[in-house]
């Protein structure tokens, strides 16, 4: 049983011990990630089905189901989670990069290039998925060759962490998302970009200052009143040991 191993890894012990008090809550999402990540496929598929039970609606441990079946080679139930994350969350990078290959692998070079196609709407700096889309493109490359250059599940990336999108607007929907999918160092990242071209962008530092957990500036300059003030709910505190969206790309 899940709620009885005892791992010498103190990250991992540490999820298990929160999941053990709030087995409901949605730290089983990365705690799932965690334990696939370590190899634990079976335990990692069994914590992410029990979550999913009690959060039918949240996109992340739909997420993390699909990888952990796509590791286990069981593509059909990594495929359903995966279209079941797009209902939830129609821009879910992870999951449309997933889909694609899966599609790709079977052969479905069209509904492949749907989904790459909307990962460049999205991001367009994204140069693996330019390749990917090149490869499906070209009627001399044979489904060995894609597979050897970038269609398998230990290749996927979620592009170069040096690129910027070209368009101001995509820069900043592109940073929303990585917000929202639990990535806040490249969405801090992008939005500093933005805020250089204009400093002037009250909604942008906002959202730098709440990502990075700092307090708004009518806040910062109040004197203290005996309660301290409460960081972004969006990031959690790590003092508290509140769950956060920790859930990355292999």
């Amino acid at each position: 049983m899940t709620d009885q191993i005892n791992t010498e890894n103190p990250e991992l012990d540490a999820l298990f011990e929160r999941y053990r008090r709030s087995p409901d809550s949605h730290v089983f999402a990365p705690l799932a990630d965690a334990c696939r990540k370590a190899g634990m496929v079976r335990e990692a598929i069994e914590i992410v089905d029990r979550g999913i039970q009690a959060n039918p609606d949240y996109p992340s441990g739909f997420v993390v189901r699909g990888k952990c079946y796509f590791d286990s080679g069981d593509t059909d139930r990594a495929r359903d989670a995966f279209e079941r994350v797009i209902e939830l969350d129609a821009n879910n990078l992870v999951a449309l990069k997933y889909l694609g290959i899966i599609l790709a692998d079977r052969g479905d070079a069209e509904a492949a290039r749907e989904h790459f196609k909307q990962i460049l709407v999205l991001d367009p700096d994204d140069r693996g998925i330019r390749e990917n889309l090149e490869l499906l493109a070209s009627d001399a490359r044979s489904k060995d060759d894609i597979d050897d250059e970038g269609f398998e599940g230990a290749s996927i990336q979620l592009g170069d962490d040096d690129g910027s999108a070209s368009d101001e607007l995509a820069t900043t929907t592109l940073a929303d998302i990585y917000a929202s999918q639990g990535y806040p160092d490249k969405a801090i990242r992008i939005y500093r970009e933005v805020l250089a071209r204009q400093p002037d962008n009250a909604e942008v530092r906002d959202k730098i200052r709440s990502l990075e957990g700092e307090p708004a500036p009518e806040q910062a300059d109040e004197p203290a009143t005996g309660s301290p003030a409460t960081g972004s709910p969006a990031t959690g505190s790590p003092a508290t040991g509140s769950p956060g969206p920790i859930i990355e790309l292999p």
